[in-house]
């Protein structure tokens, strides 16, 4: 599937449950595809991904889908915010931001639960640790919207002056 970081694609299983997530993997590695599929009720694919009962099954993939895009030819600081589920295209975006090298700093907002030592957790300290133009702060998802951008102000000196990628629901 050739895809743009911050897209999405649709996934079918064989019994036609269909539903659309974002593609969580960098356009960087396109023969690999990541997909960040949280429990819901009310999505008959994730129930079946989580209880494994689509395991051996062919996955219909379906895309790419979206215009939230990577502006790639941009120097400026990139701004990146994932609140909860918002993560996945996120996610996308930060990896192939650090592949093609060209923002002068990457600020990484996730605005969720703490899951101290979950691999998504681990991933984020690792890049905050390895790359010195990446910063990266978990914010607590019981935190206002104001209280978000406030901490985001603090951090940022010109947030203007920034690419803005904001991706998730708080519900």
């Amino acid at each position: 599937l050739r895809f743009m970081a911050g897209q999405r694609a649709r996934l079918t299983d064989e019994d036609g449950h269909s539903t659309e997530y974002p593609i969580a993997s960098c356009p960087c590695d396109g023969r690999n595809l990541e997909f960040l599929i949280l429990r819901r009720p009310d999505d008959a694919f994730a129930v079946g991904a989580m209880e494994r009962k689509i395991k051996n099954q062919v996955i219909l993939v379906e895309g790419p889908i979206g215009e939230f895009l990577l502006r790639e030819e941009t120097t400026e600081p990139a701004v990146f915010i994932a609140f909860g589920p918002g993560f996945a295209p996120i996610k996308s975006l930060v990896e192939q931001s650090i592949s093609i090298d060209r923002a002068e700093h990457l600020h990484l907002y996730r605005v969720d639960r703490p899951l101290s030592g979950s691999r998504l957790d681990n991933l984020c300290r690792a890049w905050n640790d390895s790359l010195d133009n990446l910063s990266f702060t978990l914010i607590e998802q019981d935190q206002s919207a104001t209280a978000v951008l406030s901490r985001i102000r603090k951090d940022v000196e010109d947030l203007e002056a920034c690419a803005l990628y904001v991706a998730g629901r708080t519900d």
